[in-house]
């Protein structure tokens, strides 16, 4: 086991983690990290995005943001999700038909799933 996977694993807790006193009025549940912060201003300029990071480290949230953006100000646009499993897809899915019920499709890459989003 490496260092970076023993420190994951067993010490998280004890990791620092930047957050801040005061609060991001785009997310009303909790203080996002830094790397959120700049993931959604990405996302607030029209910008791309890849997002890897830990196990319920914010992930399913920044692409709600994203998906709740996209598909509310454009025809076209266009987010697509990947996850690897179909229960993280099937989920996904169903808060983005929550959102934009006409929008949302699954398709099936194995090993992976994603889904696609887009206005029509």
């Amino acid at each position: 086991m490496t260092e970076a996977h023993f420190q994951l694993r067993f010490c998280g807790d004890l990791l620092q983690r930047d957050v801040p006193a005061v609060r991001d009025p785009r997310v009303i549940s909790f203080n996002p990290d830094l790397w959120q912060r700049k993931v959604l201003d990405a996302i607030d300029a029209d910008a791309s995005s890849v997002i890897c990071a830990p196990t319920s480290s914010g992930k399913t949230f920044i692409s709600s943001y994203c998906m709740d953006k996209v598909l509310r100000q454009s025809q076209d646009g266009i987010v697509v999700f990947v996850a690897p499993t179909k229960a993280l897809v099937n989920q996904t899915a169903a808060q983005a038909r929550q959102l934009c019920a006409n929008f949302c499709t699954v398709i099936t890459l194995l090993p992976a799933v994603a889904v696609w989003l887009q206005s029509v």
